[in-house]
């Protein structure tokens, strides 16, 4: 033991500067000079004593009183070690406000973003509608109004994601439920009811009931849109087509949680779907294929059938498992 005890010691005096250099390199590094330098000097002053013990195994350190040695220097170490952490507390508190003023920076900047893609969107749709409004023919005016209502679902998510705050994604609501607080401040029941009414008012026919029966849940905004795609081609097939030849014309929507997704029920009590186009993909038009589309992702599922008129059912991956709804 005695034998191996100066080999420990040497290498107990080489880690101990090196600790040291680290601490001088961090001080230039961080910035925060004195907690570091401090620190330094304590690390420093630990392996001082180490060789003062390695001196006094070989008799070289006879003149010094080595317990009266390393008792002084370990009392100046306890004193630096205390005083460098003492000083690093205001350290601390300037690295909060500076992580603090970098996240504000860096969600002004977000913000930002989604407002100019925001303005863009809203640019494209006016000169969309400018175009509908100025072609005479029929065809072309129906797509330039689907292709407005596609945009719109983007539009709106963005608009959505800009204002990020509960009172004004959710007027007249009371507190923050569950969906909201997983999204951002981004509502799902609520950005639904948006592209419904958006949609509804587009086509302006009183006549067709609405029927919304949505929760809110935690989905994220990219599913948020991909759900928001779905619904607008569903509700946009069932203004045009749906509730043709019905006295009592009626749209629903019915959203439950069941598990890990979320199933979304979008119903009209018309004549239903060609059964060639169910049947046949490469008969579909573009907005069923565009749901299709999105049920083949992973996670996500699309049924389109007919029962009583045309059903789409939707499930959308939910941002947390929950329990099975009955």
């Amino acid at each position: 033991m005695t034998e191996t005890l100066p080999w420990v010691l040497a290498l107990s005096i080489l880690l101990q500067i090196a600790a040291a250099g680290v601490s001088l390199r961090l001080a230039v590094i961080s910035g925060f000079h004195v907690p570091w330098l401090c620190i330094s000097a304590a690390v420093a002053l630990m392996a001082v004593r180490r060789i003062t013990s390695l001196l006094g195994l070989f008799g070289v350190a006879d003149f010094l009183d080595g317990s009266q040695v390393a008792e002084y220097i370990a009392l100046t170490i306890s004193v630096l070690m205390l005083l460098g952490l003492a000083l690093f507390r205001p350290a601390f508190e300037r690295i909060q406000t500076r992580r603090k003023h970098e996240l504000e920076a860096k969600d002004a900047l977000i913000r930002e973003s989604h407002h100019q893609v925001k303005n863009d969107l809203q640019l494209l749709q006016g000169l969309i509608r400018l175009q509908q409004d100025s072609t005479r023919k029929n065809e072309e005016r129906a797509f330039l109004k689907d292709l407005d209502s596609r945009i719109y679902s983007f539009s709106l998510l963005h608009e959505s994601l800009y204002r990020n705050g509960p009172a004004e994604d959710s007027a007249g609501e009371s507190g923050l439920d569950a969906g909201r607080e997983q999204t951002g401040g981004l509502s799902f029941k609520r950005y639904l009811e948006r592209l419904v009414a958006a949609v509804a008012e587009k086509y302006a026919d009183d006549s067709i009931r609405l029927r919304l029966d949505l929760g809110d849940y935690p989905v994220t905004p990219k599913n948020i849109l991909y759900a928001g795609l779905v619904v607008n081609e569903a509700l946009t097939n069932a203004f045009k087509y749906g509730c043709s030849g019905h006295d009592t014309p009626e749209i629903r929507l019915h959203s439950t949680r069941e598990q890990n997704q979320i199933r979304l029920t979008i119903a009209d009590n018309g004549p239903g779907l060609p059964e060639r186009a169910l049947e046949n993909q490469e008969l579909s038009s573009y907005g069923l294929t565009l749901i299709r589309t999105i049920g083949s992702n992973p996670g996500w599922k699309t049924e389109v059938g007919n029962d009583g008129g045309t059903v789409v059912e939707l499930y959308v991956p939910a941002d947390e498992p929950g329990p099975q709804e009955t």
